[in-house]
């Protein structure tokens, strides 16, 4: 794998098909170097993380 000119990351069709992702998908990327592994968050995911967290601390102040 390796970063494009534009700064996109180029994942191989093997890894696409067995995350169930498409051409075009957008994702987040985070790295976790203690164990060495990438973990990458489509947006769909992230955006319902999100909504959960938020979910569970509402009256709370920002």
């Amino acid at each position: 794998m390796a970063i494009t000119a534009q700064g996109h990351l180029r994942l191989p069709v093997a890894v696409r098909r067995v995350c169930r992702l498409h051409d075009g998908d957008r994702l987040l990327v985070a790295a976790c170097p203690d164990p060495g592994i990438l973990v990458a968050y489509p947006m769909a995911e992230l955006d319902a993380m999100v909504l959960a967290y938020h979910a569970t601390r509402r009256g709370e102040a920002c």
